[in-house]
């Protein structure tokens, strides 16, 4: 009687061990789901921004930027490159460096230091007026068009038709220049 009884007791607690087990395999994978659910939350969090001298909304996230934004940046290191004076190119070009990739790094601050020397010997001034921006937020790329207008000292060059194309990398919410370079203008551009 007794070894019935201690049969009868061990396929109940058996049966609720099987029972537990299963919750507790069930709450593991539950787990597991939620700590994949917060990481991928966490990376695919986004920001909308609205700067205070920019009236257009852009939209970034840890890994990835909207067209808004690429074309809003590209103008604005388009202009600190390219609208220059003798008394504020070192200043414009401090804050382009800040925002440049290490990898390009090296390489801009010769190329950058070569347009300083050239702007401050002949007292060159210029100003980019952008006539087109096609951002390309997949590719981190953006192509800017329009006219160039310099002066040598007091006198004034005739305006020239540019396209620069700007490459950036974007990491951990962070843009930075990683290729600033003019394209070859052709006749249909």
């Amino acid at each position: 009687m007794e070894y019935k009884t201690a049969q009868s007791k061990i396929q109940l607690l058996s049966g609720r061990l099987h029972f537990v087990l299963l919750v507790s395999v069930g709450l593991l994978i539950a787990n597991i789901c939620l700590v994949w659910l917060v990481g991928w939350s966490f990376v695919h969090q986004k920001r909308t921004v609205i700067p205070l001298t920019v009236t257009q909304s852009f939209t970034v996230s840890d890994y990835a930027v909207d067209n808004s934004y690429l074309r809003q940046m590209a103008l604005f290191f388009v202009a600190e490159r390219l609208d220059l004076a003798p008394s504020n190119i070192k200043q414009a070009h401090t804050i382009l460096l800040q925002y440049t990739d290490p990898e390009f790094y090296h390489d801009f601050v010769g190329i950058l230091g070569q347009e300083e020397k050239e702007v401050m010997k002949q007292e060159i001034s210029s100003v980019f007026y952008p006539t087109e921006v096609i951002p390309n937020a997949r590719n981190l790329t953006v192509v800017v068009k329009g006219s160039l207008s310099r002066w040598v000292g007091s006198l004034n060059l005739e305006p020239v038709k540019k396209i620069y194309l700007l490459k950036f990398t974007y990491k951990a919410g962070s843009l930075k220049v990683s290729s600033f370079s003019e394209i070859a203008v052709t006749n249909n551009a």
